[in-house]
């Protein structure tokens, strides 16, 4: 098969974090202002949707309409998924989960953090 595009990481690594963390660093500074205490979580929503953002400016070059079609293809075509990675996409983040409240223990945490909560939240920021 011959590549009629080329990926570029580490462009897309290097663009994604230094947007990323200067939106954060504003959201950062922000928060401690008089004032802007509701838009710093503006700058903190913009900076979580920056890799899709660099994701369509990338893909929207000379070689958009290949990277395109690749995009879709991957994104529709199941058989390209290995049926042995399925307990692997599934399970890790719940073993991740447990495994850092465990690591917690020692260090004061407690085991009603494996309890359920009462309603969800996604307000860490805002606090």
């Amino acid at each position: 098969m011959i590549a009629t595009h080329s990926y570029r990481p580490v462009r897309y690594y290097v663009l994604t974090l230094v947007i990323t963390f200067v939106l954060w660093g504003a959201g950062a500074i922000a928060s401690y202002r008089k004032g802007w205490e509701g838009v710093f979580v503006l700058f903190l929503l913009a900076g979580l949707l920056v890799p899709f953002a660099v994701s369509l400016a990338m893909m929207g070059g000379r070689q958009g309409t290949a990277l395109r079609k690749d995009y879709w293809r991957r994104l529709t075509d199941f058989s390209l998924v290995r049926v042995e990675m399925l307990p692997f996409i599934f399970l890790l983040m719940p073993a991740v989960m447990g495994a850092s409240i465990l690591i917690s223990l020692p260090f004061g945490g407690t085991l009603a953090q494996f309890s359920p909560a009462e309603k969800f939240s996604f307000s860490v920021a805002a606090v």
